[in-house]
């Protein structure tokens, strides 16, 4: 049950990031939870050493920044590309 929601955060958040890739318009509060959800998310399972904790930390400031810089469109494709596929497996 846990892992299919943290599947569906990582589906929204992965959402999210296509939307900024394309410069659609989201809210800065949903911009603000869902990079401190996956931020958090990364934190508290980099005590497991697994390179996908690592990846939501990296996922999670790129999101953040987003609210502040115009960050290289490469970086939010390589984040929405692994939390589609985090998202994907975690519902398998």
């Amino acid at each position: 049950m846990l892992v299919k929601l943290l599947g569906i955060i990582d589906f929204i958040a992965a959402i999210l990031l296509f939307l900024l890739i394309w410069n659609f318009s989201a809210p800065e509060s949903l911009i603000w939870i869902f990079g401190i959800i996956i931020l958090i998310k990364g934190i508290a399972f980099a005590i497991t050493r697994d390179i996908a904790s690592v990846l939501d930390i990296y996922t999670g400031i790129i999101i953040l920044l987003t609210l502040a810089y115009n960050v290289p469109t490469i970086y939010l494709m390589l984040g929405c590309f692994f939390l589609l596929q985090k998202s994907i497996m975690s519902f398998m």
